[in-house]
């Protein structure tokens, strides 16, 4: 059969459905979905084994098993036994005379990475003079009970003392100009 030649403004029929065109035998269909070939049924075996075995590599396959048990234990660590200590400083103005006192303050400077307690102060007067008497200074213990914090310079404690320079019926001319140093110590 041979095509008339189209010429123009002439269009081509419109196309009939698929289903007109190729009819649909639904017995032959069912009857050839029902037979497999062996070389169709091996391809899609090895399909079924290549995706297993993918699955099983990245980990779907993987067993855990494990047992269960009861356990006992303890730890221990001892705490730093070293109580630290803080630098005290005594501070009291200079030009003591006989028969007279100074108020004395205090400072404390904690290196330590613990805060320290500082709680009563004490005192050993010295002096820098040949002759000068040590007995003739006086300071009574000083009741501060101030906590320096760890790493903290100069903290300025509670409590304030009295230095004093007792006025004797001796010469006491050895004193003058003499240092006079405070040895302190806190508990």
């Amino acid at each position: 059969m041979q095509a008339a030649a189209r010429t123009g403004s002439q269009a081509y029929p419109p196309r009939p459905p698929k289903s007109e065109r190729f009819p649909v035998n639904e017995s032959a269909t069912r009857e050839r979905n029902t037979h497999t070939s062996p070389k169709r049924a091996f391809r899609g075996a090895r399909r079924i084994a290549i995706l297993t075995g993918v699955f099983l590599l990245i980990g779907g396959g993987a067993a855990v098993a494990y047992l269960t048990t009861t356990g006992t234990g303890s730890g221990s660590a001892a705490n730093s036994n070293v109580v630290g200590t803080v630098q005290l400083t005594a501070h009291f103005a200079a030009g003591l005379t006989p028969g007279s006192a100074e108020a004395v303050t205090y400072t404390a400077t904690n290196t330590t990475g613990s805060s320290l307690k500082v709680g009563t102060i004490s005192h050993v007067v010295s002096t820098g003079g040949s002759g000068c008497l040590v007995s003739d200074f006086s300071i009574a213990p000083v009741v501060s009970n101030t906590v320096v914090p760890a790493g903290a310079t100069n903290v300025s404690l509670t409590g304030t003392g009295t230095l004093t320079f007792a006025d004797t019926a001796l010469n006491q001319n050895a004193c003058m100009g003499a240092v006079v140093l405070l040895t302190l110590t806190s508990n």
